[in-house]
Protein backbone atom coordinates (compact mmCIF):
# COMPACT_ATOMS: atom_id res chain seq x y z
CA UNK A 1 0.00 0.00 0.00
CA UNK A 2 2.43 2.74 0.90
CA UNK A 3 5.58 1.48 -0.39
CA UNK A 4 7.47 2.48 -3.34
CA UNK A 5 9.38 -0.31 -6.20
CA UNK A 6 9.75 -3.74 -5.97
CA UNK A 7 9.15 -5.93 -8.96
CA UNK A 8 6.00 -6.88 -9.36
CA UNK A 9 5.57 -2.93 -9.80
CA UNK A 10 6.84 -3.85 -13.51
CA UNK A 11 9.38 -1.09 -13.89
CA UNK A 12 10.88 -1.60 -17.58
CA UNK A 13 14.10 -2.37 -17.52
CA UNK A 14 15.03 -2.86 -21.45
CA UNK A 15 18.84 -1.62 -21.94
CA UNK A 16 20.22 1.59 -23.98
CA UNK A 17 20.47 1.29 -27.26
CA UNK A 18 17.63 -1.29 -27.62
CA UNK A 19 14.57 0.69 -29.17
CA UNK A 20 12.61 0.77 -25.62
CA UNK A 21 12.83 2.99 -23.05
CA UNK A 22 16.26 3.22 -20.77
CA UNK A 23 16.75 0.88 -17.83
CA UNK A 24 15.93 2.63 -14.66
CA UNK A 25 16.51 0.01 -12.28
CA UNK A 26 19.32 -2.16 -11.60
CA UNK A 27 18.91 -4.68 -9.00
CA UNK A 28 15.85 -5.08 -6.49
CA UNK A 29 16.73 -6.85 -2.68
CA UNK A 30 15.02 -7.36 0.22
CA UNK A 31 15.89 -7.84 3.92
CA UNK A 32 14.13 -8.96 6.93
CA UNK A 33 16.83 -8.35 9.65
CA UNK A 34 16.21 -10.24 13.05
CA UNK A 35 17.34 -8.23 15.96
CA UNK A 36 17.51 -10.58 19.54
CA UNK A 37 16.59 -9.00 22.53
CA UNK A 38 19.79 -8.84 24.34
CA UNK A 39 21.18 -6.76 21.39
CA UNK A 40 20.20 -2.94 19.77
CA UNK A 41 21.14 -3.73 16.16
CA UNK A 42 22.14 -6.37 13.37
CA UNK A 43 22.73 -6.28 10.08
CA UNK A 44 21.59 -7.70 6.15
CA UNK A 45 24.96 -8.26 3.49
CA UNK A 46 23.76 -7.68 0.65
CA UNK A 47 24.70 -7.96 -2.98
CA UNK A 48 27.00 -4.91 -3.70
CA UNK A 49 25.20 -1.81 -4.95
CA UNK A 50 26.57 1.80 -5.44
CA UNK A 51 25.33 3.53 -3.14
CA UNK A 52 24.62 6.59 -4.72
CA UNK A 53 21.88 5.50 -6.46
CA UNK A 54 20.39 2.89 -4.60
CA UNK A 55 17.69 3.77 -2.34
CA UNK A 56 16.01 2.30 0.91
CA UNK A 57 12.12 1.54 1.18
CA UNK A 58 11.76 0.76 4.86
CA UNK A 59 8.63 -1.47 5.34
CA UNK A 60 8.09 -1.50 8.75
CA UNK A 61 9.36 -3.92 11.65
CA UNK A 62 7.58 -6.31 14.68
CA UNK A 63 8.26 -7.06 18.04
CA UNK A 64 7.73 -8.81 20.99
CA UNK A 65 7.39 -5.85 23.45
CA UNK A 66 4.29 -5.74 24.89
CA UNK A 67 4.85 -3.42 27.72
CA UNK A 68 3.17 0.00 26.79
CA UNK A 69 5.56 1.97 29.25
CA UNK A 70 8.54 0.66 27.58
CA UNK A 71 7.49 1.59 24.08
CA UNK A 72 11.08 2.43 22.60
CA UNK A 73 12.09 -1.56 22.35
CA UNK A 74 9.47 -1.99 19.92
CA UNK A 75 10.94 0.66 17.40
CA UNK A 76 13.36 0.67 14.75
CA UNK A 77 15.19 2.35 12.12
CA UNK A 78 17.15 1.21 9.40
CA UNK A 79 20.67 2.25 7.14
CA UNK A 80 22.00 1.52 4.13
CA UNK A 81 25.61 1.53 6.10
CA UNK A 82 27.83 0.92 3.13
CA UNK A 83 27.58 -0.86 -0.64
CA UNK A 84 26.98 -4.82 0.76
CA UNK A 85 25.78 -3.52 4.48
CA UNK A 86 22.43 -3.20 6.04
CA UNK A 87 21.69 -1.97 9.18
CA UNK A 88 18.45 -2.18 11.63
CA UNK A 89 18.93 -0.78 15.07
CA UNK A 90 16.52 -0.75 17.81
CA UNK A 91 15.43 1.87 20.65
CA UNK A 92 16.66 -0.66 23.62
CA UNK A 93 17.78 -3.75 24.30
CA UNK A 94 15.03 -6.36 25.75
CA UNK A 95 12.54 -7.31 22.99
CA UNK A 96 13.00 -9.24 20.04
CA UNK A 97 12.94 -7.42 16.69
CA UNK A 98 12.52 -7.89 12.70
CA UNK A 99 13.23 -5.26 10.27
CA UNK A 100 11.90 -5.14 6.85
CA UNK A 101 12.87 -3.23 3.57
CA UNK A 102 13.26 -3.57 -0.05
CA UNK A 103 16.78 -2.17 -1.72
CA UNK A 104 16.68 -1.13 -4.90
CA UNK A 105 19.49 0.09 -6.77
CA UNK A 106 18.59 2.71 -10.11
CA UNK A 107 20.73 3.05 -12.74
CA UNK A 108 22.09 6.27 -14.41
CA UNK A 109 19.43 7.15 -16.11
CA UNK A 110 17.10 7.28 -13.08
CA UNK A 111 18.62 9.56 -10.98
CA UNK A 112 19.62 13.38 -11.32
CA UNK A 113 21.75 13.92 -8.53
CA UNK A 114 23.48 11.30 -5.81
CA UNK A 115 21.24 9.58 -3.17
CA UNK A 116 21.87 11.58 0.20
CA UNK A 117 20.65 9.74 3.62
CA UNK A 118 21.19 10.56 7.39
CA UNK A 119 20.24 11.16 11.20
CA UNK A 120 18.37 14.34 12.57
CA UNK A 121 18.67 13.55 16.35
CA UNK A 122 16.22 15.56 18.25
CA UNK A 123 16.86 16.72 21.74
CA UNK A 124 13.65 17.63 23.60
CA UNK A 125 12.30 18.99 20.81
CA UNK A 126 9.74 18.69 18.18
CA UNK A 127 11.69 19.26 15.18
CA UNK A 128 14.91 19.87 13.52
CA UNK A 129 16.91 19.78 10.45
CA UNK A 130 19.46 18.62 8.50
CA UNK A 131 21.10 20.25 5.26
CA UNK A 132 21.33 18.67 2.40
CA UNK A 133 23.39 19.24 -1.11
CA UNK A 134 20.34 20.89 -3.58
CA UNK A 135 18.27 18.54 -5.06
CA UNK A 136 15.27 19.17 -7.78
CA UNK A 137 11.70 20.14 -7.39
CA UNK A 138 11.00 15.66 -8.51
CA UNK A 139 12.95 15.08 -5.03
CA UNK A 140 11.74 13.19 -2.32
CA UNK A 141 12.38 12.15 1.36
CA UNK A 142 11.85 8.65 2.51
CA UNK A 143 11.14 7.89 6.11
CA UNK A 144 13.64 5.08 7.96
CA UNK A 145 12.68 4.40 11.10
CA UNK A 146 13.41 6.15 14.49
CA UNK A 147 14.59 4.84 18.07
CA UNK A 148 14.66 6.51 21.28
CA UNK A 149 17.45 5.26 23.89
CA UNK A 150 15.72 4.85 27.19
CA UNK A 151 13.99 2.21 28.40
CA UNK A 152 12.47 4.20 31.39
CA UNK A 153 8.94 5.11 31.17
CA UNK A 154 8.08 7.76 28.80
CA UNK A 155 5.63 9.42 26.60
CA UNK A 156 4.78 6.96 24.54
CA UNK A 157 4.29 9.10 21.36
CA UNK A 158 8.06 10.67 21.46
CA UNK A 159 8.83 7.53 19.27
CA UNK A 160 6.28 8.79 16.76
CA UNK A 161 8.03 11.08 13.75
CA UNK A 162 8.27 11.98 10.59
CA UNK A 163 10.35 13.72 7.76
CA UNK A 164 9.31 15.97 5.17
CA UNK A 165 11.68 17.62 2.45
CA UNK A 166 10.93 21.33 3.15
CA UNK A 167 12.90 22.81 0.18
CA UNK A 168 16.06 22.02 -1.93
CA UNK A 169 18.42 21.77 0.60
CA UNK A 170 16.19 20.78 3.84
CA UNK A 171 15.15 18.00 5.32
CA UNK A 172 12.74 18.66 8.56
CA UNK A 173 12.13 16.13 11.39
CA UNK A 174 9.12 16.15 13.79
CA UNK A 175 8.01 14.84 16.57
CA UNK A 176 4.85 15.22 19.02
CA UNK A 177 5.45 15.87 22.76
CA UNK A 178 9.33 16.65 22.25
CA UNK A 179 10.09 15.24 25.45
CA UNK A 180 13.27 12.92 24.80
CA UNK A 181 16.07 12.29 22.67
CA UNK A 182 14.68 11.00 19.23
CA UNK A 183 16.99 9.75 16.45
CA UNK A 184 15.13 9.71 12.85
CA UNK A 185 16.44 8.31 9.76
CA UNK A 186 16.10 9.72 6.29
CA UNK A 187 16.87 8.99 2.77
CA UNK A 188 16.80 11.67 -0.23
CA UNK A 189 16.27 10.85 -4.01
CA UNK A 190 16.61 13.05 -6.48
CA UNK A 191 15.47 11.20 -9.52
CA UNK A 192 14.86 12.29 -13.58
CA UNK A 193 12.11 13.57 -15.20
CA UNK A 194 12.64 10.69 -17.54
CA UNK A 195 11.68 8.31 -14.63
CA UNK A 196 9.07 10.46 -12.71
CA UNK A 197 6.66 12.75 -13.53
CA UNK A 198 5.80 14.49 -10.49
CA UNK A 199 6.15 14.76 -6.97
CA UNK A 200 3.79 16.28 -3.95
CA UNK A 201 4.49 16.10 -0.52
CA UNK A 202 1.42 16.68 1.74
CA UNK A 203 -0.25 16.27 5.70
CA UNK A 204 -2.37 15.96 7.35
CA UNK A 205 -3.61 17.55 10.44
CA UNK A 206 -5.78 16.09 12.96
CA UNK A 207 -7.41 17.88 15.02
CA UNK A 208 -8.09 17.16 19.40
CA UNK A 209 -11.31 15.47 19.47
CA UNK A 210 -12.01 14.52 16.30
CA UNK A 211 -12.56 10.66 17.07
CA UNK A 212 -13.12 8.52 14.76
CA UNK A 213 -12.06 9.87 11.26
CA UNK A 214 -13.24 9.01 8.22
CA UNK A 215 -13.00 10.38 4.69
CA UNK A 216 -10.82 13.29 5.61
CA UNK A 217 -9.94 14.68 2.16
CA UNK A 218 -6.35 16.43 1.56
CA UNK A 219 -6.80 18.49 -2.05
CA UNK A 220 -3.96 17.32 -4.29
CA UNK A 221 -3.04 18.10 -7.88
CA UNK A 222 -4.42 15.65 -10.40
CA UNK A 223 -2.66 12.64 -10.70
CA UNK A 224 -2.68 9.32 -12.77
CA UNK A 225 -3.40 6.81 -10.00
CA UNK A 226 -2.24 3.83 -11.71
CA UNK A 227 0.69 4.97 -12.10
CA UNK A 228 1.03 7.08 -8.75
CA UNK A 229 2.69 5.66 -5.79
CA UNK A 230 1.37 6.92 -2.29
CA UNK A 231 4.98 7.33 0.46
CA UNK A 232 4.38 7.32 4.25
CA UNK A 233 6.68 9.55 5.66
CA UNK A 234 5.63 8.87 9.06
CA UNK A 235 2.74 10.57 11.63
CA UNK A 236 3.26 12.57 14.52
CA UNK A 237 0.85 12.57 17.93
CA UNK A 238 1.18 15.06 20.48
CA UNK A 239 -0.21 13.31 23.55
CA UNK A 240 1.73 13.62 26.20
CA UNK A 241 0.61 11.65 28.69
CA UNK A 242 1.99 8.27 30.92
CA UNK A 243 -1.25 6.74 31.16
CA UNK A 244 -1.96 3.20 29.95
CA UNK A 245 -5.68 4.05 29.33
CA UNK A 246 -4.26 6.98 26.59
CA UNK A 247 -2.53 4.34 24.58
CA UNK A 248 -4.99 4.05 21.94
CA UNK A 249 -4.79 7.40 20.99
CA UNK A 250 -0.67 7.35 21.22
CA UNK A 251 -0.43 4.74 18.70
CA UNK A 252 -2.88 5.73 16.18
CA UNK A 253 -1.62 5.69 12.14
CA UNK A 254 -3.58 7.85 9.45
CA UNK A 255 -3.82 5.73 6.74
CA UNK A 256 -3.49 7.06 3.02
CA UNK A 257 -5.61 6.04 -0.21
CA UNK A 258 -5.21 7.79 -3.17
CA UNK A 259 -9.04 7.49 -4.74
CA UNK A 260 -11.24 8.09 -7.33
CA UNK A 261 -11.34 10.97 -7.94
CA UNK A 262 -7.48 11.59 -8.72
CA UNK A 263 -7.28 14.74 -6.76
CA UNK A 264 -8.11 13.85 -3.54
CA UNK A 265 -6.45 11.53 -0.83
CA UNK A 266 -8.97 10.24 1.99
CA UNK A 267 -7.50 9.76 5.19
CA UNK A 268 -8.61 7.56 7.99
CA UNK A 269 -7.46 6.05 11.37
CA UNK A 270 -9.18 3.58 13.43
CA UNK A 271 -10.19 4.37 17.12
CA UNK A 272 -12.00 1.76 18.43
CA UNK A 273 -10.78 1.46 22.45
CA UNK A 274 -10.59 5.52 23.23
CA UNK A 275 -13.08 8.18 22.38
CA UNK A 276 -12.05 10.91 24.98
CA UNK A 277 -9.12 12.15 23.25
CA UNK A 278 -6.86 15.22 23.73
CA UNK A 279 -4.64 14.84 21.41
CA UNK A 280 -3.63 16.14 17.70
CA UNK A 281 -2.14 14.15 14.97
CA UNK A 282 -0.13 15.09 12.14
CA UNK A 283 0.62 12.66 8.79
CA UNK A 284 3.02 13.23 6.33
CA UNK A 285 2.73 11.63 2.37
CA UNK A 286 4.70 11.86 -0.56
CA UNK A 287 3.00 10.95 -3.86
CA UNK A 288 5.17 10.16 -6.32
CA UNK A 289 3.74 9.89 -9.86
CA UNK A 290 5.73 7.80 -12.39
CA UNK A 291 5.90 8.94 -16.67
CA UNK A 292 3.57 7.46 -18.44
CA UNK A 293 6.32 5.20 -20.23
CA UNK A 294 8.39 4.01 -17.39
CA UNK A 295 5.79 1.02 -15.91
CA UNK A 296 4.55 -2.29 -17.25
CA UNK A 297 1.86 -2.19 -16.03
CA UNK A 298 -0.59 -0.48 -13.46
CA UNK A 299 -0.06 -0.37 -9.76
CA UNK A 300 -1.80 -2.50 -7.33
CA UNK A 301 -2.58 -1.62 -3.75
CA UNK A 302 -5.28 -3.14 -0.98
CA UNK A 303 -5.22 -3.85 2.81
CA UNK A 304 -4.04 -7.06 4.25
CA UNK A 305 -6.01 -7.59 7.34
CA UNK A 306 -4.28 -9.46 10.30
CA UNK A 307 -7.00 -11.14 12.84
CA UNK A 308 -6.16 -11.09 16.00
CA UNK A 309 -5.86 -14.25 16.70
CA UNK A 310 -2.92 -14.22 14.40
CA UNK A 311 0.37 -12.90 13.59
CA UNK A 312 0.91 -12.18 10.23
CA UNK A 313 -2.02 -12.10 7.12
CA UNK A 314 -2.09 -12.15 3.40
CA UNK A 315 -3.48 -10.41 0.26
CA UNK A 316 -3.50 -11.41 -2.94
Amino acid sequence: LMWGLPAQFGIDSASPGSGGPPSFIKSIQSVSISVAGGAQSNTATISAVNVSYTAIFYLGNTSSQNDVFTTPRAFCKIALTNSTTVTATAGASGANSVVNAIIVEFTSAAIASPVQSGTITLSSTISGTATISSVSSLAFVLYLGATVGTTSTFRAATVMSAVQLTNSTTVTAFNGPGTETIDINYMVIDPSPLLVKSVQSVSYYDAPGSIPIAQNIIRTSVVDITKSLLINNGTTNAQGSNNGGNIVALMTTLIPNIIIPNQVINVTASQTFNTDVTTNRTGYFTILEFQPSVLNGSIQRGIVSIPASSAAGTST
